[in-house]
């Protein structure tokens, strides 16, 4: 017996010494949320979320508080929710105007209220357009209920009055919209018991195609970048549907949530792209879903929680978490410090007195970095507050090329300094991506009254603390470059340093937020203009012979922290004749050397960038640019080769054509470009992929790189187990750490398992 209880205190010992959650609890997520009440008070709220797996799956909620703007927004129910491109909220209905579509400010409340389109219409739920990011889809009734749905198209810069389409074909009441694969998916919630259905809508005709029937109270639809697949929510149930284009809708996975709350009825939901559904319930509840582990929502395993969060019959809308119109996590990426109160420049643009720029330098790290928000602080004695935020490349230590000028915010903190109000400039970003491994400079910029009578100064930031004294000669802590300066009308035509300028050696208050990406791979740039073999392989949609496709593989590395990696942002370089240019970027699985299957993901281009120059292909002249995909969070487990396709829109004309471009070769021999292996190939007159060498004679690579979210050190970004393991301390494979596994830990070590 005594050799017996030593080796069970050497067991629970090393049982212990594998399990971190005997320690401490182990967070998965913590995050403020926003959502819509459908009670007459408290429209827009806010919450923060906490969830824990272990030592039990916890929920915990913050107290709620509102997000009121003045006139009385806070007084009346509202419904759909999203968020614009510049970090507003959009809102159906509300006290204002019930059934109008409102724009909020977050930080201040302040709401702006338009129509969703001519005559009586109610707008009840929102979603960003994936392609024009400035502007926002309604879903709407007409005035009482009756009659055919509509779908209203609502511009957002500026924020103006929609026009409505009727829908048509054979579901006309659809409940709410979602964008995934290129094309437009909806829910109908049917009038009875299993009436329900899915089906996708075309944004050209708003004809409505069933793919789905027989569901149960659909009412909310939201595509999850962690499986690929559409989650549709409603009644008590959460289904994981695989309705990609090419292949039969399936139903992959189902739960029923009865059980979790009497009476819950799902009225909207949300997924965070790592695993874990939230939802709300008619019955004042917060739901949620983990399945992380198993990538099923319905998986016996997965945690299931809820937490009372409002009154019974009250809540609406939650905000996306992820893709178009969903409310982003950003950290700080660049902070120049706060505005030290000792002295200014001159930032402006004047018509009267001439232009002065004041800019400071940034740097960000190797990688790619999504910049969400530039916030700023100056002084000025204008009457009329209107600012921009502008963002120049860098060029031998200055300003180079302006990138792009925002317009900001401006807020009044009520303090003076040397008579002026200081004031606070906040510019939304959206579409923003920098390159990392360099720098880039700011310039905060007031807009001049046509008279020129105001000034405009931009705010220091540094200035040492009174005690200790800098040791002599040492000015103020510079991060980076001293700020620079330029007034051409005032006998200053290039850059100089704000020492020069009068203002000592000194830097200027700014902050920059966003996310950062490392990069995953990068098969390098397309051929430079003058190559004698510049060419590319044809990937262009039509319904021509010119129909074709291109693809070049890249992998994701196994052991990743994830159990996969999440992409966050996809650049490529295309050469086409066709305008607009509109296409697809697709990943398909790997077949040894070869893409096969249909697409796993499919997403339009987020921007495309003209990069300025022809190039002459077979005879045709054809233009070059950069096409990307912003944050489409797709996940991919780790350990595979993958495949990207990307394939420019046509219009039909036999004309057309569209090649996605190879890339620099990386020594004398072209061969030299393959990172892998060697890029493919597939005509319209076959389904099947070929090696591209089968084309152009010679096996080439194509220009673009992948970039991936970066997971935090030690753990997962969410803190959950990675896909397909499970934690050490986990003998019974459950998800929880407790005493039962101290005794399966020693059944089986007794037994000869190590």
């Amino acid at each position: 017996m005594r050799r017996i209880g030593v080796l069970l205190l050497v067991a629970v010992a090393s049982l212990l010494a594998f399990s971190p959650a005997f320690a401490r609890a182990q967070t998965v997520f913590e995050r403020e949320v926003l959502y819509t009440r459908a009670a007459p008070t408290g429209t827009l709220r806010a919450v923060t979320l906490t969830y824990s797996r272990s030592p039990a799956p916890t929920l915990m909620l913050g107290p709620p508080s509102d997000i009121a703007p003045p006139g009385g927004w806070a007084g009346g129910g509202a419904d759909g929710l999203c968020i614009a491109p510049d970090g507003d909220a959009v809102v159906a209905g509300g006290a204002l105007s019930p059934g109008a579509i409102h724009k909020v400010r977050l930080n201040s409340g302040v709401a702006i209220t338009v129509s969703p389109g001519a005559g009586s219409l109610t707008a009840t739920q929102v979603a960003i357009d994936p392609v024009v990011a400035d502007r926002v889809w309604a879903v709407c009734t007409s005035a009482g209920g009756t009659g055919a749905g509509r779908i209203a198209r609502v511009p957002l810069s500026p924020f103006a009055q929609g026009v409505a389409f009727t829908i048509s074909g054979p579901d006309t009441a659809i409940a709410q919209l979602c964008f995934a694969h290129g094309r437009a998916y909806y829910v109908s919630t049917g009038a009875a018991p299993g009436s329900g259905t899915l089906g996708i809508i075309d944004m050209n005709t708003f004809a409505t195609t069933r793919l789905l029937t027989g569901l149960e109270f659909p009412r909310a639809i939201t595509f999850d970048p962690f499986t690929g697949h559409l989650v549709v929510l409603g009644g008590a149930s959460i289904l994981q549907i695989d309705a990609r284009p090419g292949i039969p809708p399936t139903i992959v996975s189902g739960v029923d949530l009865s059980a979790l709350v009497p009476g819950v009825d799902l009225r909207s939901g949300t997924v965070d792209g790592r695993g874990h559904a939230i939802a709300l319930s008619a019955t004042g509840h917060i739901v949620l879903l983990d399945y992380a582990a198993t990538m099923q929502v319905g998986h016996s395993a997965n945690p299931r929680l809820a937490a009372a969060l409002e009154a019974a019959g009250t809540l609406a809308s939650i905000v996306p978490l992820v893709g178009p119109g969903s409310l982003r996590e950003s950290d700080c990426l660049w902070d120049n410090g706060a505005f030290d109160e000792r002295d200014g420049l001159p930032s402006h643009n004047s018509s009267w007195i001439g232009d002065t720029r004041t800019a400071d330098d940034f740097y960000l790290y190797r990688g790619i970095h999504r910049i969400d928000s530039i916030s700023a602080t100056m002084f000025s004695d204008s009457l009329f507050l209107n600012a921009l935020i502008e963002v120049y490349d860098d060029c031998d230590g200055r300003p180079g090329t302006l990138l792009h000028s925002f317009t900001s915010a401006v807020g009044d903190t009520g303090t003076l300094f040397q008579g002026l109000r200081v004031l606070t400039l906040e510019a939304a970003t959206p579409g923003l991506w920098l390159r990392g491994g360099r720098s880039y400079w700011v310039s905060a910029v007031g807009i001049g009254s046509l008279d020129g009578s105001d000034n405009w100064y931009w705010g220091t930031s540094g200035a040492p603390p009174p005690t200790p004294p800098p040791p002599p000669g040492v000015s103020n802590s510079i991060r980076g470059k001293p700020a620079v300066f330029r007034a051409p009308s005032q006998g200053v035509p290039d850059w100089t340093t704000s020492a020069e300028a009068g203002c000592g050696c000194t830097d200027f208050a700014f902050t920059i937020r966003g996310e950062s990406c490392k990069i995953l791979h990068d098969n390098g740039p397309p051929q430079p203009q003058s190559d004698p073999a510049l060419t590319g392989v044809p990937s262009l949609i039509s319904t021509t012979s010119s129909d074709s496709r291109a693809a070049d593989n890249f992998r994701v590395p196994p052991c990743a922290d994830e159990g996969g990696d999440r992409i966050c942002f996809i650049e490529a370089t295309v050469y086409t004749n066709c305008s607009p240019v509109r296409g697809v970027v697709e990943v398909l699985r790997n077949d040894c050397s070869l893409p096969a299957g249909t697409p796993l993901f499919a997403s339009p281009f987020s921007k495309v960038i003209d990069l300025g120059y022809n190039v002459s292909i077979a005879g045709a002249s054809l233009r070059a640019y950069t096409v990307q995909v912003h944050d489409p969070g797709w996940f991919l487990p780790d350990g595979r080769n993958y495949w990207l396709s990307v394939a420019v829109q046509g219009s039909g004309g036999f004309n057309q054509r569209a090649l996605f471009a190879a890339n620099a070769a990386s020594c004398d021999i072209p061969v030299c470009a393959l990172r892998i292996s060697q890029s493919a190939f597939r005509a319209s007159a076959s389904l099947n992929w070929g090696p591209v060498e089968n084309m152009l004679q010679i096996p080439r690579d194509l220009s673009f790189l992948v970039a991936i979210h970066e997971p935090s050190s030690g753990t997962t970004e969410t803190g959950d187990p990675v896909p397909g393991e499970q934690c050490l301390g986990d003998a019974e494979g459950d998800g929880d750490v407790d005493v039962s596994d101290i005794f399966r830990f020693l059944s089986e070590w007794f037994g000869g398992c190590p």
